[in-house]
Order: structure tokens, then C-alpha cells, then sequence
């Protein structure tokens, strides 16, 4: 009978353990994108604000990014540290860390997340904000 006790106190504590590290797991900041292996982390630029990018290439590799920047939005951002090519406004971005996307050729795109979700602007009416995570993902089809 105390054996029964016993292995059912170490199975709740187990359970407990496990649970509480989940929870301690999903609270940790984001610093890659899905099941993305990370390949090298860089830091770049100086200014005030400090942004997390991530770029997940075709081979689902992750290289991220630590910026420090005074831009105001993510193209000046990307553009003051050599990862976008300088554009004009509301152009589309093809180019991302020298990887171009041609979906004339596999159907690739560079896809924009802010903060983990699929962005629903622009490059360009991307307010950087500190602490904030940006990625692009290469991404083939819709």
C-alpha cells in the first residue's frame, strides 16, 4: 500500500515538473521561427532600439539577428545593416540576407512575421518597436 502511495506521489510530482517547464518554455522570448535550426546568430548595427530579425532561408535554417537602430520602421532597419537592398516605398522585398525568392522559378516569397504572426503590413509601415521580433521566411507556394 505505501509503495502504491509513493509511486503515485512521484507521478503527480513528475507531472507537475513537466507541466511547469512547458509553461516556463512558452514564456521565453521567440528567437527563431517554427521548427527553423538556428545556424548563426550575428549582432549588428547601433542606435537605441534593439529588434530581434530572424531570417529562416529554403533549407529551413534560421539566421538571427540582434539590431540595434534609430530607424523608424523595419525597410530602414534592414536596409542600415546590409539585409534588404535600399527600395523605394511600397516595393516588394525579393531580396532578404542575399537569398532572392523568384516565383517565376520554385514559387518563393519571402513571407513577413512580426512578433510570431503573419504581418499584415509592409515592410515599410512596420513601426520598429524595442524587444520586438521580425522574421522573414522563405516560403515556396501559398
Amino acid at each position: 500500500m505505501k509503495r502504491q502511495i509513493v509511486t503515485s506521489s512521484v507521478s503527480v510530482l513528475l507531472i507537475l515538473l513537466i507541466a511547469a517547464a512547458a509553461m516556463l518554455t512558452g514564456c521565453a522570448p521567440q528567437t527563431t521561427v517554427g521548427d527553423a535550426t538556428i545556424i548563426a546568430e550575428k549582432e549588428l548595427g547601433t542606435g537605441a532600439t534593439t529588434i530581434v530579425f530572424t531570417v529562416v532561408n529554403p533549407k529551413n535554417e534560421a539566421t538571427v539577428y540582434t539590431i540595434k537602430t534609430d530607424a523608424e520602421n523595419l525597410r530602414g532597419a534592414l536596409t542600415e545593416n546590409g539585409l534588404i537592398p535600399a527600395g523605394n516605398a511600397g516595393d516588394m522585398v525579393v531580396t532578404v540576407d542575399g537569398i532572392t525568392a523568384d516565383y517565376s522559378v520554385d514559387q518563393g516569397w519571402w513571407k513577413l512575421l512580426i512578433d510570431g504572426e503573419v504581418a499584415n503590413v509592409g515592410v515599410d509601415d512596420c513601426a520598429v518597436t524595442e524587444g520586438g521580433q521580425y522574421a522573414f521566411v522563405y516560403t515556396k507556394g501559398f
